[in-house]
């Protein structure tokens, strides 16, 4: 258990360190559009705005799904590891307002958010619960000299191979 508990913090700290000072990266899919107006608007509105609400609930990662008929969204939320509950809420709230504002009418989108803490928030009209998926596959490359979280990051490397 504690093995796998600092593999995780291994790959966060990895993870972390690729994408800072490049987040907020989100992802607007060209896999569907939607009419705002539409019952899929709706859900998508209705499901974005309760993830920075309830994604506490369950150590900072929720999912949740609402079905309309014929029209399915599906959404996560989580923050790192260890943050604090309003940090987290915070964090998910800017994030959602991003997805809403930039991926105004796409049927799935992504984003990371660095607002007091490290957040992503996700939503799709495809299910992705439980599913091994390689999508959504996304990369930037930043210039920023991470030296700085080098000592960081070995000392997380250390103990993953206790």
């Amino acid at each position: 258990m504690i093995k796998t508990k600092n593999i995780s913090l291994f790959i966060f700290w990895f993870v972390f360190i690729s994408i800072i000072r490049v987040v907020p990266t989100q992802q607007c899919s060209d896999t569907g559009n939607f009419e705002l107006n539409s019952t899929y608007g709706a859900i998508r509105s209705d499901i974005l705005s309760s993830l920075a609400s309830n994604v506490m609930k369950d150590g900072g990662f929720y999912n949740t799904s609402i079905t309309k008929g014929p029209d399915q969204v599906y959404a996560m939320a989580m923050c790192i590891d260890g943050s604090e509950q309003k940090a987290c809420s915070e964090c998910i709230e800017i994030a959602v307002r991003q997805l809403k504002y930039n991926c105004l009418n796409q049927t799935e989108a992504f984003t990371w958010a660095p607002h007091k803490t490290l957040c992503y928030a996700r939503y799709s009209n495809i299910s992705f619960f439980g599913r091994l998926g390689t999508h959504p596959l996304y990369s930037e490359h930043t210039s920023v000299d991470i030296k700085s979280y080098l000592e960081a990051y070995e000392k997380e490397w250390k103990n993953a191979k206790k």
